[in-house]
């Protein structure tokens, strides 16, 4: 049996880039989410097919009714040796650490007072590489190193009404220094069918 209710058609797109071409095509100067006009994903679309530098990270797009979230996760993981135990016959057993790195964010589409009111929760999470390695000493006397992370974590969760011409433009953590990641979305009432 079909649901009732009106639809709304959310496009999510992420990309990669230095920070200065992210200034350049969205206008954001610093980690944070704001409203810009429909154009500035237009124009960062054409940059990422025409211009090197720009990495294409996911483009999607979602159909869901009005309160029901929808999202994407794309995160890696990966086991890191933070520490070492020593146990009473003097043997050393590696103590290690999961990471998840990557992109995940939960959109959530609602009727606003002018528009569409969209709730969104973007989460970014980078472990700079390389990895730094420290040498310790351990109880026994034996010398072996272990990772260093210094992971990376950024969530930004919120909500804005939408206009019918402006998107939601996220700057978040990119995987290297100098590098952010755009998120760039767009929502819309479906039109209605007879």
């Amino acid at each position: 049996m079909p649901r009732k209710g009106r639809y709304y058609t959310i496009q999510a797109d992420l990309y990669e880039m230095p920070a200065k071409l992210a200034h350049e095509l969205a206008g954001l100067d610093e980690l944070g989410v704001e409203l810009r006009s429909e154009t500035v994903l237009e124009r960062v679309r054409m940059a990422a097919r025409s211009r090197a530098g720009i990495a294409t990270l996911s483009r999607l797009s979602f159909r869901t009714q009005a309160g029901v979230p929808c999202g994407f996760s794309n995160l890696e993981k990966s086991e890191w040796v933070q520490d070492y135990t020593v146990d009473a016959q003097w043997k050393s057993t590696p103590v290690k650490t999961e990471v998840f790195e990557g992109f995940e964010y939960e959109l959530c589409p609602q009727p606003g007072e002018e528009g569409l009111h969209l709730q969104y929760k973007l989460k970014r999470s980078v472990l700079p590489r390389p990895v730094r390695e420290v040498q310790i000493t351990l109880s026994n006397g034996e010398q072996l190193k272990v990772h260093s992370l210094d992971l990376e974590s950024k969530t930004l969760a919120s909500s804005y009404d939408l206009a019918e011409d402006q998107i939601l433009a996220a700057w978040l953590p990119g995987s290297q220094p100098g590098l952010v990641t755009l998120v760039c979305v767009r929502a819309e009432l479906d039109p209605v069918r007879a």
